[in-house]
């Protein structure tokens, strides 16, 4: 038995790398779709929640929005709110406001899938302080 337990050293850790740099978006974005990428792509590099295998979902995040947010924009244009461009209609037979809708559930349900609501976040496992004093490395050391 070894006298003193090996500790693997600290830079051995299985942590994913970090991103160099943040990617281009889809060369289709425009407008809001664009606004939120921009905004959001150097928080998620930095926080390292934007790899290769998360950039499709993250193209939906900010496209969700940008269709909501442009759907939103031509109803207010229509009847400058909402309640206005809804008045005397029938919001189950409106196309803009049904489009806007869906587009706002997608938008939620993919923050809620990177963790961004207030619910979603509490739902985030805390890492455990590590204590370091190992009972095992005791245990073997006597």
């Amino acid at each position: 038995m070894p006298e003193k337990a090996k500790k693997a050293p600290k830079n051995a850790q299985n942590k994913p790398k970090k991103a160099s740099k943040i990617p281009n978006p889809p060369e289709y974005f425009c407008g809001y779709s664009l606004k939120k990428w921009n905004e959001l792509a150097p928080i998620f590099v930095e926080k390292n929640m934007l790899n290769g295998a998360d950039l499709s979902a993250f193209e939906l995040l900010c496209l969700h929005y940008g269709d909501a947010m442009d759907l939103y924009e031509a109803m207010i244009d229509e009847g400058g709110s909402i309640a206005g461009y809804l008045a005397g209609k029938n919001s189950q037979t409106m196309g803009e406001y049904l489009a806007y809708h869906k587009a706002i559930t997608a938008y939620t349900k993919m923050l809620t899938e990177f963790g961004l609501t207030p619910a979603s976040k509490k739902k985030v496992p805390v890492p455990e302080i590590v204590d370091t004093d190992d009972p095992l490395e005791k245990l073997m050391n006597g």
